[in-house]
């Protein structure tokens, strides 16, 4: 079965942020405290901004059965970090003639 979509996990998104942020600090930390070439090659670092990677499966259904039975059910998981979730949701419809 293939996945329904791949998309961007959002721990992973989470996680590359934080590391970019981290990096920008170091190289606002090391103004003046290191060589110019270091604190160069610091500032042409903090200019590449990493791809994030579409890593996480995303499979979903959703639903009318022929018993008034309306459905729908969401996973995702993250082939990187292993995130998962899981969501369905059910509910029988009524109407009146």
């Amino acid at each position: 079965m293939s996945a329904n979509n791949w998309g961007v996990c959002p721990r992973c998104a989470a996680r590359v942020r934080e590391a970019d942020q981290q990096l920008i600090r170091e190289m606002k930390e090391s103004y003046g405290k290191v060589t110019p070439s270091e604190y160069l090659s610091l500032v042409e670092r903090c200019k590449i901004k990493p791809e994030l990677d579409y890593k996480l499966r995303e499979d979903y259904q959703l639903g009318l059965l022929e018993t008034g039975e309306f459905f729908v059910h969401y996973e995702c998981f993250c082939e990187t970090c292993r995130f998962n979730y899981k969501y369905n949701y059910k509910v029988i419809l009524s109407w009146t003639d």
